[in-house]
C-alpha cells in the first residue's frame, strides 16, 4: 500500500542520512553520560579493617598517624562518628600484619584509644572491600564529570 511504500522510504532516508552525518540523538546521549569508570589493580594483604574506633574523637589523621610505614604509603578510608574503618597500603608487606598485631594488641592506639579489633583482610573479604571501594570511586568520578558537564553548558549558555 501507499502508506507502507511511504514509510519504508522515509525510514531508508533517515538510515541514510544517519549514516552520512551521524546519529545526533545518538551522539548527545554519548556526550551527556559517557561511561565513567575508575579502575585499579589493586594488591592482596594492603587493607587492614578496623572495629571498635572512638566515634567522637577519631579522624582520618589519627588513623594514618597510627599506620605509619616506611616505604608505604598509607589512606585512610573512615568517616567520622562510625565505628569501624580501613587503612589501606599502596604496597604488600610483611610490616601490615605486624601493624595489625600491634593495634589489636593495644599497643598503638587511634585517637589515645584502642581499636577493638584489627585484621589484615584477605580472600572474600578482601574483594567485597576493593569492589565497594571501586564502585565508590565510580561513582565519585561519574558525578564529578556531570558537575563539569554542568558548569560548562552554564559557561558556554552565557
Amino acid at each position: 500500500s501507499y502508506w507502507k511504500k511511504f514509510i519504508e522510504i522515509k525510514t531508508k532516508h533517515k538510515q541514510q542520512q544517519n549514516d552520512k552525518f551521524g546519529n545526533k540523538e545518538k551522539k548527545r546521549k554519548d556526550f551527556e553520560h559517557p561511561a565513567v569508570e575508575f579502575k585499579l589493580d589493586w594488591k592482596p594483604g594492603c587493607v587492614i579493617e578496623l572495629k571498635g574506633l572512638d566515634t567522637k574523637t577519631c579522624d582520618r589523621e589519627s588513623i594514618r598517624a597510627a599506620a605509619k610505614l616506611e616505604n608505604n604509603d598509607s589512606y585512610a578510608d573512615y568517616s567520622r562518628g562510625q565505628s569501624d574503618g580501613a587503612i589501606r597500603f599502596s604496597e604488600p608487606s610483611d610490616e601490615i600484619k605486624k601493624l595489625a598485631d600491634k593495634i589489636n594488641a593495644g599497643e598503638i592506639k587511634i585517637s589515645n584509644s584502642a581499636a577493638l579489633t584489627a585484621h589484615v583482610l584477605e580472600g572474600e573479604k578482601e574483594q567485597s572491600y576493593w569492589k565497594k571501594f571501586i564502585e565508590f570511586k565510580t561513582k565519585q568520578k561519574q558525578h564529578q564529570f556531570e558537575e563539569r558537564s554542568r558548569k560548562k553548558r552554564r559557561f558556554h549558555r552565557k
